[in-house]
């Protein structure tokens, strides 16, 4: 999988992308992650 994440110093929300390599198969969400460190595809919750 691709694993896109945006942030930013001045807003705590982080929004994220995500792209299955095989079937290119997409979803976008909130990301619950660290804002350093490394990206996953798991803590792209999706928005309800």
């Amino acid at each position: 999988m691709g694993t896109i994440v945006l942030s930013s110093d001045f807003i705590d929300t982080q929004k994220c992308f995500v792209i299955s390599l095989g079937l290119g198969i997409m979803r976008t969400g909130n990301y619950i992650g660290s804002k350093t460190g490394s990206v996953s595809a798991n803590n792209c919750q999706a928005i309800e």
